[in-house]
């Protein structure tokens, strides 16, 4: 039995014809019985799905607005933490924590979203291997009616305007 990786399965959406006759008989087979591996088709075909109606709707035209989505990573919660009874420290740290990720599969930029419970403060870092690309540039948050500017290493300071519930960003050069 051979090991089904995501690789494999975005295949299996993308062009089943691809896979080898017996990996594609093995695929179909767990279909069946592993609720599992149906969950992470349908999740590989509805990520395609969004990717063609954005490129559909971007295609033949050159713009300077940037769309960033969530990630979900499907925690549902299981953050699990251990406290030491000798650890009776109760003052909240004074750091940022990291909160959520957006991101854009076109354009590979990263918004990780970091909060700091004591002072009440949010942080935008955009991430990108050209620098130009998040660096000085216009922070749109459209649903919630605000916008900041990036610094020049593509921090942006949103104070304590928590946009952990947005359904996307838009950067604009």
């Amino acid at each position: 039995m051979k090991i089904i990786t995501d690789e494999i399965l975005h295949l299996y959406v993308l062009n089943p014809q691809l896979l080898e006759k017996e990996l594609l008989a093995e695929i179909e087979n767990n279909i069946i019985s592993s609720e599992e591996l149906c969950e992470r088709i349908e999740k590989i075909k509805s990520f395609y799905t969004e990717y063609e109606k954005i490129s559909k709707s971007e295609s033949g035209q050159e713009t300077n607005i940037i769309t960033l989505y969530p990630l979900d990573f499907n925690n549902q919660g299981n953050n699990h933490f251990a406290k030491l009874a000798a650890n009776n420290e109760t003052k909240t740290e004074d750091v940022f924590k990291y909160v959520k990720t957006f991101a854009c599969a076109k354009t590979f930029i990263l918004m990780r979203l970091h909060y700091n419970p004591v002072e009440k403060h949010y942080k935008l870092y955009l991430i990108s291997e050209n620098k130009d690309d998040v660096a000085n540039v216009k922070v749109k948050v459209p649903e919630f009616n605000i916008e900041f500017l990036s610094d020049s290493n593509g921090i942006v300071d949103l104070q304590n305007n928590n946009i952990t519930n947005a359904n996307f960003v838009l950067i604009e050069r």
